[in-house]
């Protein structure tokens, strides 16, 4: 599947196979939630898995997207549905996995900040490897 980029709102989301930035934060928090469950650690998933452990981290950080081979051999590794890493969950579930700080009184808005911030990252990665 190929990225490609569209603008929505004067702001740039990448869209993967129909999901935004969104959808990969979605999937990286359950699978923290899962891992917490398990007591995994990141490199205990990536034993499990044979994924590299920073490529879990950028996973986990919603930064990079999984084909779906490597999802279900991470739902397997966490005795978990495939639903159950791709559904949002409740807010309070994630109450221990905030990315920002304070409240948002639109939850669109921390959406936004958050695709701005994953938007400068990925762009400070592609410099640094110029």
């Amino acid at each position: 599947m190929t990225e490609k980029y569209d603008i929505v709102n004067d702001a740039f989301y990448i869209v993967y196979e129909g999901k935004d930035m969104s959808y990969l934060r979605t999937i990286g928090d359950n699978i923290s939630l899962a891992m917490k469950h398990m007591g995994y650690s990141i490199e205990e998933l990536s034993d499990k898995t044979g994924m590299i452990e920073a490529d879990l981290r950028r996973v986990i950080e919603g930064r990079l997207a999984l084909n779906s081979e490597d999802m279900m051999c991470i739902a397997k590794s966490l005795d978990v549905t495939l639903e159950d890493l791709e559904n949002e969950k409740k807010p309070q579930e994630y109450a221990n996995l905030i990315h920002c700080m304070g409240h948002f009184d639109k939850p669109e808005s921390k959406e936004l900040i958050l695709d701005y911030i994953d938007f400068f990252v990925g762009i400070q990665e592609v410099k640094a490897e110029i």
